[in-house]
């Protein structure tokens, strides 16, 4: 009998590896849609394309439906979606994928501070997978400040092959929904900040990333899309340490950063991609409307009546609450 095993061996016989496993399958259920074949001429197909013999009574139960060899492994219909250009984008950040051998399990996860984030995440990819959207899972972390983590967690072969491929293959998918990739991106390694160096309240925009291919077509995709203008240049170089998620991580590839500071661009990434995730996307909704509404010197005078200074990052104050004599909806 076919049979389906992590093992590249078993009693000197060769086992099929679940990933090839299920692509025989799908690879047999199209032979039984766009031609004219009876199961023994799939079955020998598939013999001649894979290598070894696969049972015609087992092709048989599969295309007259009796079987599914698939089961829990998620397969759904890959077409361009907004959801799939959102999942991509944030692939190219934060995302991870992960493989448990001998298993022949694969995992696309998300694990981050906000919940919004993780909530938009996780419901893109359940929409991908046409199934219900998974728990979000709280954690913990066991350290002095016990910071809460949002973990997103799907196991799908499917996705995450689709994932795996080369990236010009997956650019359709991408230019079909260019904002909702940009904005998975930005919401991984993007932010929005102000300058207020000049005594009036400029808005800026950046996103930082080892890969500078990656970085190069966000670049293009914004401008050719969106008529965004932005800028490369080099951030930091290897050797230097950051905390990620409270441990100390010392990276071993330059960084680069990719910058808006052009107003006009700024507000056009506001309007016409965004942040999911709210914090990152009122920096942007209060800052202009404090320039529209009040000039840009004036608009910097304020921004300290509703954000706070710590470190390096400016964070809405508790107390701003929303609309009152500002006018403002975060």
């Amino acid at each position: 009998m076919y049979s389906s095993s992590s093992s590249p061996s078993q009693a000197g016989r060769r086992v099929t590896l679940p990933s090839e496993h299920k692509r025989i399958y799908l690879d047999a259920m199209q032979f039984s849609k766009s031609t004219n074949w009876n199961h023994l001429q799939i079955a020998s197909e598939l013999e001649r394309r894979y290598g070894h013999r696969v049972p015609s009574m087992t092709v048989y139960f599969w295309v007259t439906g009796r079987s599914n060899p698939l089961g829990h492994w998620n397969v759904f219909n890959l077409e361009p979606s907004r959801q799939l250009a959102y999942i991509l984008g944030v692939m190219r950040g934060d995302g991870i994928r992960t493989s448990y051998r001998p298993q022949g399990k694969e995992e696309i996860r998300l694990w981050v501070k906000d919940k919004d984030f993780a909530s938009h995440f996780n419901t893109a990819v359940a929409h991908v997978l046409e199934k219900r959207p998974n728990k979000i899972r709280r954690e913990i972390r066991a350290d002095k400040d016990g910071a809460m983590f949002f973990h997103v967690r799907y196991s799908s072969v499917q996705l995450a092959e689709f994932l795996d491929r080369d990236f010009d293959s997956l650019k359709p998918f991408v230019e079909a929904h260019p904002a909702d990739y940009i904005q998975g991106f930005f919401d991984s390694d993007g932010g929005s900040s102000i300058d207020r160096s000049r005594g009036r309240l400029y808005l800026k925009l950046a996103a930082s990333n080892t890969n500078l291919q990656t970085l190069g077509y966000v670049r293009d995709l914004m401008l050719q899309g969106f008529g965004i203008r932005s800028s490369i240049r080099i951030d930091r170089e290897p050797g230097y340490s950051v905390v990620v998620y409270h441990r100390v991580v010392t990276k071993r590839k330059r960084t680069y950063l990719l910058e808006i500071s052009r107003q006009d661009s700024v507000r056009a990434f506001f309007n016409l991609v965004g942040f999911s995730i709210q914090r990152k996307q009122c920096v942007l909704e209060d800052g202009f409307r404090l320039i529209d509404t009040h000039g840009r010197r004036q608009a910097a005078m304020l921004w300290p009546s509703l954000y706070e200074k710590i470190g390096r990052r400016w964070r809405r104050r508790v107390d701003a609450g929303r609309g009152g004599m500002l006018g403002l909806r975060c």
